[in-house]
């Protein structure tokens, strides 16, 4: 009743490489064939790919800061059929369990180095703007 299907890095048009500047999906995450998976960054554009199919994502096989290009394989996505399959799907793979946020130890906050992955898809804003964000830790839903 399903079936892993690997999407590919579409049609670029006239560059080589881009950079992946953002994945909008996680492993084990139920997606539908409009969800953006992944946004890709030019130097002057910034282009949403969409997920093309139904389905759970299995496995993720770029990450943020990477360069691709047309026809990389980077994400595989188990196609089912049977909606009821999906459900009861998800209900098996996520704990019942909610964590105790009260116990939970506090964190101090660290700078670092490393690109911070907000999830601003929703946000409309210039490939500029996104990646100053990104530099500065800045969440631009804020």
């Amino acid at each position: 009743m399903s079936e892993l299907i690997t999407v590919n890095i579409p049609d670029l048009g006239d560059v080589e490489e881009v950079e992946v500047i953002e994945i909008c999906v996680e492993v084990g995450q139920v997606i539908d064939s409009e969800d953006s998976i992944m946004i890709l960054e030019t130097d002057k554009a910034a282009m949403e790919i969409p997920a093309s199919v139904n389905g759970i994502v299995k496995s993720i096989n770029i990450a943020v800061g990477d360069m691709v290009k047309q026809g990389m394989p980077f994400v595989e996505i188990e196609v089912v059929k049977d909606a009821i399959a999906v459900e009861k799907e998800i209900a098996t793979e996520t704990p019942n369990e909610i964590p105790n946020i009260i116990d939970a130890p506090s964190k101090k906050t660290v700078l670092s180095n490393t690109p911070i992955n907000f999830n601003n898809s929703s946000i409309h804003s210039g490939p500029a703007v996104r990646k100053l964000a990104r530099e500065f830790g800045i969440n631009l839903k804020d």
